[in-house]
């Protein structure tokens, strides 16, 4: 019996290739200075906050951004004109609320309370007390890192797929009605004069789920006409 082994690939001496890379083979790179929107990919509004001219008060201004397929996250930059004492950026990620809509005893799922104000959806069989739709999955794991959900994602390569309740507490996503943050990854980043910064974690990739969104919210403390715009270094399976 002969056994065929693929070789790995090597130079013309024959000593082996090694690359470093934050994404895996079968996605490309796309480098992000929009959003998705209905009209496709990287349709949406630059990632850009400004004040033409310079506000009476403090002020705070927020930009929302999402994608239609999953995307991997490996590092960002932010650059800003005009920053003073006072003035900051933040940047994180959250899961909208999944919407429930009451239809007692013809519903689709049950609502179970937390305990800290909103409800986990459950799936019932036609007798629930509500009807969910717009499925936003949310992380769930225990304290030593095991998934212990009751819903699964099919993970589609583009587009949101479909959620299917498992009920088996050991699944990697829970629904609920309630919009929750999941991450900050820049949290109060002060910008004084002009100037750019990457943003770039010593670690993998992160892959974000088309469900969640993005909010990046400037601070304006010194009354200064700021201007701030970002983009993202990502990977995806689709950049067209």
């Amino acid at each position: 019996m002969s056994i065929s082994m693929k070789r790995a690939p090597t130079t013309s001496d024959g000593r082996p290739i090694s690359l470093t890379s934050r994404f895996r083979g079968n996605v490309d790179p796309f480098f992000a200075g929009s959003g998705d929107n209905e009209n496709g990919r990287g349709q949406d509004a630059l990632f850009c906050i400004h004040w033409p001219s310079a506000p009476s008060a403090p002020e705070d201004k927020a930009f929302d951004f999402g994608f239609c397929d999953w995307i991997y996250i490996a590092k960002g930059t932010m650059r800003w004109i005009n920053g003073g004492p006072g003035d900051f950026i933040s940047f994180y990620a959250y899961a909208p609320a999944t919407t429930v809509t009451p239809n007692a005893g013809a519903g689709n799922c049950n609502l179970v309370a937390t305990g800290m104000g909103f409800n986990m959806i459950v799936a019932a069989a036609g007798n629930g007390s509500h009807d969910y739709s717009d499925e936003v999955p949310v992380p769930a794991f225990d304290a030593d890192g095991e998934p212990n959900g009751y819903w699964a994602w099919d993970e589609p390569d583009t587009g949101k797929g479909v959620m299917s309740f498992v009920g088996d507490g050991k699944s990697m996503y829970n629904l609920y009605d309630a919009t929750l943050p999941l991450v900050y990854w820049v949290k109060k980043m002060p910008m004084l004069g002009d100037g750019q910064t990457v943003l770039h974690p010593e670690t993998k990739a992160r892959k974000v789920l088309p469900h969640w969104k993005f909010k990046v919210t400037v601070h304006n403390e010194a009354l200064g006409p700021l201007q701030v715009s970002w983009h993202l270094d990502c990977a995806r399976r689709s950049t067209l």
